[in-house]
């Protein structure tokens, strides 16, 4: 049995699809999304929140339906409060009535039991009314959110009820979480099962890491920079330390987590998937098989560094203060045993043979109630051979490091020494820093919007296949079977960064080493809480440390000699936020504001706008020059008039993206048109990021079957539409039929030799419809949008913008009636 799934050229004969168009989402074609185990805190904490945001950023198609599947006596009404107050209490996005009105429209809940066959016969009876009502296309998506005894008997419901068999070019997918079995020979075992029913392709077995933005940049800052590759080797790198800590505790999570422990609670799933995106090689490509075959190269390479006393370690946290509050032990929390070995933290040491890393040992540690929450990577260089300083001038410098901060504080941080200011040469450790926050225009969406999104959309990348489940197991199992012999876990205080142990651990990997000393843990604790009392003190002073230099993102190493090259644990950074005010000129005839279009505030690195007024506004680029650094990137835009040729004014001469607005000139038509004649590479217009998601919906459109091409077009609204005439041109550019423009309500129609589709909405209403010959209608939310979401958009999109191009090009090709 193989899912059935158009062809891969289907895509491409997709006339409004353009690999160019890197504005254009992709918008997931009809389906439904069941999911087992609606109840627990997974679905109501992440599931149904992601759900949400993406049907709020416009990403879930509009005949879209959320099943929920449990015991519990509800109606269909009932689930849809359950997910409306986990919506409220848990998503990432405002919440929008009529965003949420048009979700749950396709709300359903199923009652039962897993081993109910009727249970799953009025389940399949449910799927069916949706295809029919809903126009979900058959195309279901089963979310298997329980305890992995349980996948067996829901895997082999769904086959027995003939809901894991997809009809008519509809697709059937199952998604599994973590834990992937509890050993080698479970993982074998469940594998088997479950690809008795649904074949591989099929399978998504969610890592959440996976879907977070940092771990994805790991790929574009390997392979999309020259500067990292000569030095991403074991020529240079010391070793490298990849640590997940937590700051809760697991009180009420005993009946998952007692017998489960922190090793095959995340080493064996997240740290080993971030160990794959760090040590692989380059990929020839960046489709899922070969991003795949990459990482199961080097998972196959990996293996535990011996003996294992010395090198690995676990602990269980005891009682403590945490968060300046006294925290229970594990042996006191609710649910545990007071003779529970579970260990509650894990660290581990891993070689990869392969030429690129061999040498290098690889730092994996996890634990609960630890310093605080923090994940990140970091690539610890090795030392040069030759200093050509006195010992006492270095003796701040420790080692420099290349630190991937994967949450809470999403960025890239490299660490190298500094001369301190002064007459004297001393050199100490400063931190160059990359934050996604200050960076980028958006919030970065969570995980499981990505993942979930990925499922709908058929797009295995971020997904580990069975191969790789076997292969971490096999990796891991060695240690797990070691400590089932040592009896019980190391006990550490709650607060603190595990148990001496790990301190040892590394500790006696860089003694093996050679030439390496190592501090006790008690200095190194000294030393930060030195630091931390001269940082309260500079900053009762009014003195404040620049970013560059946060006051401790890991611990430093006072350097004894040029020999000595002790190892720890990089330790997470703490600083104090940038702050973030708008400055008044004194001069009254102007005034410069400062704001990010996002959120309304802004600091140092963010956006700054510029409103002059009086003489000064002919002359605004000798106001704004002063403000520009050398190498950052310039946008200029203008809410109001915009110059004929925006390229050619003096502050579009600086910027490498021009935004203006069509619909603000006194002519919206003929504003619009004209922008071919001035056009430059780095032109755009409001108007054209205005219409993003009503040409996603279309091209969404057409990725669905019947997959014909687009005889004529008919773009409908008011004459004074720039947004309008630019859609028709976009349409032009991309088919050979005609594409009329006419004045009347507001739609595009698509006609094709079997159908016609059409969007429309209200002039002034928020809530589209989407029709097509012989289906079911379905409405979504699709109000104007705002100015700022548009800005965001242009501010994230600084490449030349080729499609803008042509669809101004296409406005000529229009007729208008």
């Amino acid at each position: 049995m193989t899912e059935v799934l158009p062809p891969d050229s289907s895509l491409t004969a997709n006339p409004l699809r353009d690999k160019r168009d890197k504005r254009l989402p992709r918008i997931a074609g009809p389906c439904s999304l069941v999911i087992f185990g609606v109840t627990g805190d997974l679905a109501r904490k992440k599931l149904m929140p992601a759900i949400y945001d993406l049907a709020n950023r416009g990403l879930l198609p509009p005949s879209f339906a959320l099943v929920g599947f449990a015991r519990r006596d509800w109606a269909n009404e009932d689930f849809g409060q359950i997910v409306l107050d986990a919506v409220k209490a848990h998503s990432r996005t405002p919440f929008r009535q009529h965003v949420w009105d048009r979700l749950a429209e396709g709300i359903r809940f199923v009652q039962g039991s897993f081993d109910d066959d009727a249970a799953f016969e009025q389940l399949k009876k449910t799927l069916q009314t949706l295809d029919e009502e809903r126009g979900t296309g058959g195309n279901h998506g089963f979310y298997l959110s329980i305890p992995p005894n349980a996948f067996p008997t829901v895997c082999e419901q769904l086959s027995k009820s003939g809901l894991a068999q997809p009809v008519d070019g509809a697709w059937r997918r199952v998604v599994i979480e973590k834990p992937f079995g509890h050993d080698l020979a479970s993982a074998r075992e469940l594998n088997a099962v479950v690809n008795e029913v649904f074949p591989e392709e099929s399978v998504f077995r969610i890592d959440h890491y996976l879907g977070k933005e940092t771990v994805q940049n790991i790929l574009a800052l390997r392979f999309a920079n020259q500067l990292f590759d000569p030095i991403w080797n074991a020529h240079f790198v010391d070793h490298v330390q990849i640590t997940m800590a937590e700051d809760i505790g697991l009180g009420g999570r005993a009946g998952y987590y007692d017998g489960i422990g922190a090793a095959r609670d995340v080493i064996q799933n997240h740290l080993l998937q971030l160990l794959a995106f760090t040590a692989m090689e380059e990929p020839i490509n960046f489709s899922p098989a070969e991003l795949q075959a990459e990482k199961i190269k080097v998972l196959s390479a990996t293996r535990l560094a011996e003996p294992l006393a010395e090198t690995t370690a676990r602990g269980q946290y005891g009682p403590g203060w945490q968060g300046s509050q006294q925290v229970p032990g594990l042996l006191e929390e609710e649910g545990f045993s007071k003779t529970s070995t579970t260990e509650t933290f894990a660290a581990i040491t891993l070689e990869v043979d392969s030429r690129r890393w061999a040498g290098v040992p690889f730092y994996l540690r996890t634990g609960k109630r630890l310093g605080r929450r923090v994940t990140e990577i970091a690539l610890v260089f090795k030392r040069a051979p030759h200093l050509p300083f006195d010992s006492t001038m270095t003796e701040e410098l420790g080692a420099n490091a290349l630190v991937i901060r994967v949450q809470p504080d999403e960025g890239v941080t490299l660490r190298f020494g500094s001369k301190v200011p002064g007459s004297a040469m001393e050199v100490r450790d400063v931190n160059m820093d990359f934050s996604y926050e200050q960076a980028f225009t958006e919030e970065s969406p969570e995980a499981y919007e990505r993942l979930i999104l990925d499922v709908l959309l058929g797009e295995p990348s971020l997904f580990p296949v069975n191969a790789e489940v076997e292969l971490s197991w096999r990796i891991l199992d060695p240690a797990l079977d070691f400590w089932a012999s040592q009896g019980r876990p190391d006990t550490y205080e709650s607060g603190t960064w595990g148990p001496q142990s790990a301190v040892e651990m590394l500790a006696a990997a860089a003694g093996n080493g050679g030439g390496h000393d190592h501090r006790s843990a008690q200095h190194h604790h000294q030393r930060r809480q030195q630091k931390a009392r001269r940082t309260t003190r500079d900053r009762r002073s009014g003195h404040h440390g620049s970013r560059a230099d946060p006051g401790g993102h890991h611990r430093r190493r006072r350097r004894r000699g040029r020999g000595d090259r002790g190892r720890q644990w990089c330790q997470p950074r703490t600083s104090m936020p940038r702050d973030r005010a708008g400055t008044q000129s004194p001069c009254l005839r102007y005034r410069i504001e400062c704001s990010n279009p996002r959120r309304g505030d802004a600091g140092t690195g963010e956006v700054v706008v510029l409103r002059l007024r009086g003489p000064l506004a002919a002359h605004e680029h000798s106001v704004v020059i002063p403000f520009l650094l050398p190498d950052t990137p310039v946008v200029a835009w203008w809410p109001n008039q915009a110059p004929p040729i925006p390229a050619q004014h003096p502050l579009g001469r600086l910027a490498i993206r021009r935004i203006t607005d069509a619909t603000t000139a006194p002519d919206p038509m003929n504003a619009i048109k004209n922008r071919l004649a001035g056009y430059t590479p780095g032109d755009t217009d409001l108007s054209w990021s205005r219409i993003t998601y009503w040409r996603a919906l279309l091209a969404s459109a057409l990725d669905q079957a019947p997959y014909e091409g687009i005889n004529s077009a008919v773009v409908s609204g008011l004459a004074t539409e720039p947004a309008l005439d630019v859609t028709a041109g976009w349409l032009a550019s991309r088919i050979d039929g005609p594409v009329t423009r006419v004045v009347g309500d507001l739609k595009v129609e698509l006609h094709r030799d079997s159908e016609i589709i059409t969007l429309s909405r209200p002039q002034t209403g928020a809530i589209a419809t989407l029709t097509r010959t012989g289906r079911p209608s379905a409405s979504l939310p699709l109000p104007r949008r705002e100015t700022r979401d548009c800005l965001a958009e242009d501010l994230r999109r600084l490449d030349p913008d080729e499609i803008y191009r042509t669809a101004l090009e296409g406005i000529a090709k229009v007729q208008y009636v």
